[in-house]
């Protein structure tokens, strides 16, 4: 994330989060699903880890939070660039 800014980054990590949310969510439900199909089963657990691993399996959303922080990117890449000299050489005969 070097190339973004602050604005980007809190951006990018806001859509990041919102996405966990709604994953947990549905973990929740599904774990509440779980639970009644067999009262003596424990809780389904879900780390920050396995949370992005679903994230990034089943969610529209976080490919396209990974496409914007992308597009973001290369947009500064560009940016940048047009700000650096130029140099055309033009030989004709």
């Amino acid at each position: 994330m070097r190339g973004l800014g602050r604005i980007g980054l809190i951006s990018f990590l806001g859509m990041v989060l919102s996405v966990l949310l709604t994953i947990s969510t549905a973990a929740g439900q599904e774990a509440s699903q779980v639970a009644t199909a067999a009262n003596s089963a424990a809780p389904l657990t879900v780390t920050l880890l396995d949370a992005l691993a679903r994230a990034q399996a089943n969610a529209p959303q976080y490919r396209a939070a990974l496409t914007e922080y992308g597009v973001a990117r290369e947009n500064r890449v560009q940016s940048r660039a047009a700000l650096l000299p130029n140099v055309n050489y033009n030989a004709q005969f």
